[in-house]
């Protein structure tokens, strides 16, 4: 029996939508089986696939499930640098592979944490006149 192990993250939820987060800091690298929590969250959610990218981030479907034993889907947002992702090949004819491209994400300003506002001032910092 294999066991899964937790793999800590913090995220934002993004301007696009609620349920999607971009992860700011992860431990390790993140891949398509790994479960991941967000100190925020009550419980973990495992990465299924990975559904869209554009230039610098990928889009991957996780699911979990809350408190109520209610299923939860959300869409986690992490950037390319930080993910291991195999190439998906749909079929091989005499050497040649034919590999699966993701559909077009969104640009990155979609995937800004919301409430970001530009660059953000360290703490304490004067007041915005």
């Amino acid at each position: 029996m294999t066991s899964i192990s937790l793999v800590p993250i913090i995220s934002n939820v993004c301007v696009i939508r609620p349920d999607h987060f971009k992860i700011s800091w992860m431990e390790g690298l993140f891949r398509v089986g790994l479960l991941v929590q967000d100190y925020s969250w009550p419980g973990g959610l495992v990465v299924l696939r990975y559904v869209a990218e554009n230039w610098q981030e990928l889009v991957a479907e996780c699911r979990g499930y809350d408190v109520h034993g209610n299923q939860i889907l959300r869409f986690v947002v992490v950037d390319k640098s930080l993910a291991v992702r195999d190439p998906e090949v749909l079929m091989t004819i005499g050497g040649l592979s034919i590999i699966r491209k993701l559909p077009s994400a969104l640009s990155s300003i979609y995937y800004f944490p919301r409430g970001h506002c530009g660059i953000d001032l360290p703490l304490p910092y004067p007041p915005i006149i």
